[in-house]
């Protein structure tokens, strides 16, 4: 452990860690009080002191004019250090857009491929996989409206979803509305399930309407489906107990056939966000 000047300290990995201003107040009245309680953790590469663990305490500690802070070094290579970073800080949470972020860096940046990527991180490979995606496809604008929680964090896989163009519309609606995450998860369904224009136009122009639009029409759905499951059931019972003539069953295995067609048509419907109004 060795004591070492804040201003010493390479930040470049910041962007793993980000600090809210509510978390440094309290770090600072703790500095205040107790003074330096665990050291930082830096690792050494070529002259540079980068810091991987305690940027908390040294924003904190530059404000306070802390001429000094007790460090611990490692010897590791960039890409062990920025894997260090999620493996210190993964039990008190590690947002999933900077875990996408970081997966990204060292793909990108590092070179690792994504099984690789996935050891250094103790990880399964289609968990790396899922995140890259995700934050290929986000647009920087979306990237930065998550991280200064301008919308809530789990947005970004449903955000993802949607062509560039169209991510910022969708930020601004959930910003407008306070959308939830489930929320917007469903207004993208339905986005990507219709191809009219004016319908993708409305979702996103007023969204709580479309969502209860949608959620009384599920209603509907549902009473429909129930009422046919009925039907079908006590048809099915009398069929069984012989209780019909042989020209009477025919009639009614006549009638399942369509009620059968008939849910077919009610599912697709329901696939597609669409009303079902009849059935007859």
């Amino acid at each position: 452990m060795i004591r070492v000047s804040p201003d010493h300290l390479d930040l470049s990995l910041g962007f793993l860690r980000p600090v809210h201003a509510r978390v440094q107040a309290k770090m600072t009245d703790s500095l205040i009080k107790y003074g330096q309680l665990t050291p930082l953790i830096v690792v050494e590469d070529k002259g540079r002191m980068i810091l991987v663990d305690g940027f908390k305490r040294l924003r904190c500690a530059k404000e306070l004019g802390m001429e000094s802070l007790r460090v611990v070094p490692l010897k590791k290579s960039t890409a062990e250090a920025k894997a260090l970073i999620y493996l210190l800080n993964r039990p008190t949470g590690f947002s999933m857009i900077t875990e996408a972020l970081l997966i990204r860096d060292l793909v990108e940046v590092e070179g690792l491929n994504q099984v690789e990527t996935a050891v250094l991180l103790e990880r399964h490979k289609s968990w790396v996989s899922r995140r890259l995606s995700m934050i290929r496809n986000l647009t920087p604008e979306i990237v930065d409206d998550i991280q200064l929680n301008l919308v809530p964090a789990g947005v970004g896989p449903s955000l993802a979803r949607l062509p560039g163009d169209n991510q910022g519309d969708f930020s601004l609606a959930i910003q407008t509305n306070d959308l939830k995450s489930q929320e917007v998860k469903r207004l993208v369904d339905l986005w990507c399930k219709t191809k009219d224009p004016g319908v993708r136009r409305y979702l996103v122009k007023s969204p709580r309407k479309a969502l209860e639009v949608v959620k009384q029409d599920k209603e509907k759905w549902l009473l429909l489906i129930e009422a046919i499951l009925s039907k079908m059931s006590a048809l099915n019972r009398h069929l069984c107990c012989g209780e019909v003539s042989r020209q009477t069953a025919q009639r009614l295995m006549e009638y399942l056939e369509q009620v059968k067609v008939q849910m077919e048509r009610l599912n697709e419907l329901m696939a597609r966000g669409e009303q079902y109004e009849s059935i007859k």
